[in-house]
């Protein structure tokens, strides 16, 4: 049987997870009763669903999206696997390095959207890194790491990339590459 309780002046609430396993939760200072016995509510909808997690075991954010990758790898094109791999290792891991998978939410995401920008990631990869995420964060809704994605209402960045002058690409002519061959 699961109550709230007070303590210190602050509300603890005291259950059993689907385990058998007793479990304190301790609110920030502030909290009311009404807000305690809401909480104790949710959590007892996830238990009760077996989906509840300690806060403790969740992964982190690159864990899950290792692993996700992991399970995508033999249903996916060679090429599509190395551009996945290529936007978690190069964008998301390093922006979401330490951070748990339940902390990804809308705010942050946003700041993981003007961080690519400002880096000078293009609109368009910025798109498909979007997606990625999105995948992934679908993948740890369905891992029960989670209990929606955030990902979904993000809107994706609109608009043609600018790229500069220096980004063009300069075409040798047939004597120049002749050059360059026996160079």
């Amino acid at each position: 049987m699961a109550c709230v309780r007070k303590r210190r002046d602050r509300w603890i609430i005291d259950f059993y997870d689907q385990e058998g396993v007793r479990r304190w939760l301790t609110l920030p200072k502030g909290t009311s009763k009404r807000e305690a016995n809401e909480k104790l509510g949710k959590m007892e909808k996830k238990v009760r669903q077996g989906t509840y997690t300690p806060v403790k075991e969740l992964p982190n954010f690159s864990k899950v999206a290792d692993s996700w990758l992991a399970s995508k790898e033999p249903d996916i094109r060679h090429s599509t696997y190395h551009g996945y791999e290529g936007h978690i290792k190069n964008h998301l891991n390093p922006y979401f390095k330490r951070v748990k998978v339940n902390h990804v939410n809308f705010e942050v995401i946003e700041k993981f959207k003007k961080h690519c920008l400002d880096t000078g990631v293009t609109i368009a990869t910025l798109r498909k890194i979007l997606i990625t995420l999105g995948a992934v964060l679908t993948y740890a809704v369905r891992m029960r790491y989670i209990d929606f994605n955030p990902c979904r209402e993000i809107e994706k960045p609109k608009g043609q990339s600018t790229h500069s002058d220096k980004d063009e690409i300069m075409i040798l002519q047939p004597d120049a590459i002749r050059a360059l061959f026996s160079a």
